[in-house]
């Protein structure tokens, strides 16, 4: 078997510190198979180098004088480029038109394009070809720019594409949460926050605790052309809503939005999306959460460390690139964060709850005020309700849908009396039962046993507790131990045996049962059986 040794390609260029050497070998009198043997490339390559450099006409040490480049101009002389032939030249001319109606027309393929061109120039490019040279001159427009940041002078923010989630005590119900990312460019100190919605309320909200977070304000703030924002998307001079523009004059900034369809105007919050997925998302897979605040505070304290870890191949983290550099160039805070108040009317319903339209929520007030109509007063944090200038009722805002927040106190006395019951629990009334009596504590269990939905007899034993404010603790346990005897478990038969006051004579029946003589008439439980 003969081994073939691995050389290089035939016509693949040379160093130039191979042709040095072909140079020097030559010039030592080696043969051209020498040459060959020693650099481990064919011959004829050899041939072909030896005869460039005898073309040149200069000697070698001429040769070793000069630098690379100049050498490389004597081996390898300027190739001319051949014009372009009729077929090339006619296809020239035809891809600007080509290339701006396949990015302006949606639905336009290149397959398509390419049979209007082949019909027309019978003789031009075939499919591939013609898609290699479209290919080609599109490149020239996807040439992107380094962007150079400017501290404290921008803040980007974006919506996530994926969300997160917690689950209401309540009712169990998984509740999908939008998640806003912020950054500074410059330091790529980063914020994210889960918000209720992606509304204009919640944004502002988490735009303030963003400036809180950061302890300063940028003079710009970008966003993409969220309809929350711009009300009118424009290349040169979006219009942001009335809202932001007051949130912006708040905090002294400026809002910038990025060009339509054009993502890399805000290439850092893009990046940093991804970054957000790998660093917290990931490490929130599977943890369950029961509120909005639970959640935010894990996202919290992972984003911190997060922001605190040294940059991939950096010496300094992006908090402490924010503090040393950013910082001291941004704006400072003002005093009081932006706050954004609603107002809106209701009325006291019959059932005590006044209902909040934006996010069908409804929230209790004081039953005196049922079919008075109110003002409600709301922000992200808290709804008040208003019955002329007086406020009536405070609540911390819930955006739960057709869910209730209740203050107890609004509520009249029977339907607390009701709402309390439903609290109620066996073993609570065991427990009050057993301070009466051990027959009481069994006359409830056998209350209780009686239904198969045990909620349906707490208004018995609660009465039967209640009977001992009146008669004493004493006589409700003889009338428990009567009733035991008689087989009855209701409230009926207590409050007859204490009302007839025949707890006071009672007599146990199993000993006066022992007084009856026995005989042969009267028939016991054994032949019952």
């Amino acid at each position: 078997m003969v081994c073939i040794k691995n050389r290089p390609m035939a016509n693949t260029p040379k160093t130039m510190l191979q042709i040095r050497r072909i140079i020097q070998l030559i010039d030592l009198g080696k043969k051209k198979s020498e040459v060959a043997q020693e650099l481990g490339i064919s011959l004829n390559t050899v041939k072909s180098y030896i005869g460039r450099i005898e073309a040149s006409g200069l000697s070698a040490s001429a040769l070793h004088a000069l630098d690379d480049e100049a050498l490389g101009m004597v081996i390898y002389p300027t190739v001319q480029d051949q014009p372009p032939n009729n077929r090339q030249q006619m296809l020239n001319l035809l891809l600007p038109d080509y290339y701006c109606r396949l990015r302006d027309q949606r639905h336009l393929t290149r397959e398509l394009i390419w049979m209007e061109y082949i019909s027309s120039q019978p003789e031009g490019y075939r499919y591939s070809q013609f898609c290699e040279h479209l290919s080609r001159y599109s490149l020239r427009f996807k040439a992107v720019m380094h962007q150079e940041h400017v501290p404290g002078q921008e803040m980007e923010i974006d919506f996530a594409g994926a969300k997160l989630s917690y689950v209401d005590r309540e009712t169990g119900q998984i509740i999908q949460c939008p998640v806003l990312v912020c950054v500074l460019p410059f330091s790529s100190q980063t914020y994210v926050e889960a918000l209720p919605s992606q509304k204009l309320e919640p944004l502002i909200s988490g735009l303030n605790n963003c400036l809180q977070y950061y302890g300063a304000v940028p003079l710009s703030i970008k966003s993409d052309n969220l309809k929350q924002v711009v009300t009118k998307p424009d290349r040169y001079e979006p219009v942001f809503t009335d809202l932001m523009q007051q949130f912006a004059l708040h905090y002294h900034t400026s809002l910038m939005a990025a060009r339509p369809y054009k993502p890399r105007d805000k290439a850092t919050v893009e990046g940093s999306v991804n970054h957000v997925y790998h660093q917290i998302y990931a490490l929130l897979e599977g943890r369950i959460f029961y509120s909005l605040e639970e959640l935010n505070y894990a996202i919290l304290q992972l984003l911190d460390a997060y922001n605190r870890r040294q940059m991939q191949r950096r010496e300094y983290s992006r908090y402490e690139r924010y503090i040393n550099e950013e910082k001291p160039l941004m704006q400072e805070l003002p005093e009081t964060p932006f706050i954004l108040k609603h107002k809106t009317k209701g009325k006291v319903q019959k059932d005590c709850y006044v209902t909040l339209g934006e996010d069908w929520h409804h929230y209790s007030a004081p039953y005196q005020h049922i079919g008075e109509d109110v003002k409600v007063i709301y922000d992200l944090q808290t709804v008040e309700i208003y019955l002329g200038l007086k406020r009536i009722a405070i609540h911390r805002r819930n955006f739960t849908r057709n869910g209730y927040t209740t203050d107890e106190s609004h509520l009249p006395p029977n339907i607390q009396a009701m709402r309390k019951q439903k609290g109620y629990t066996p073993d609570f009334f065991l427990w009050k039962a057993q301070a009466i009596g051990s027959n009481t504590r069994e006359y409830i269990s056998r209350i209780l046993e009686s239904r198969f939905f045990k909620e349906q007899t707490y208004r018995s034993c609660w009465g039967i507790i209640r009977l001992s404010d009146n008669y004493g603790n004493e006589r409700v346990e003889k009338a428990c131990t009567m009733a035991l005897q008689m087989q009855a478990n209701n409230l009926r038969t207590i409050k007859t045996i204490l009302l007839n006051n025949r707890d006071k004579y009672h007599v146990d029946t199993s000993a006066q049962l022992e007084m009856f003589p026995k005989h042969t008439n009267i028939r016991g439980s054994e032949n019952y059986n």
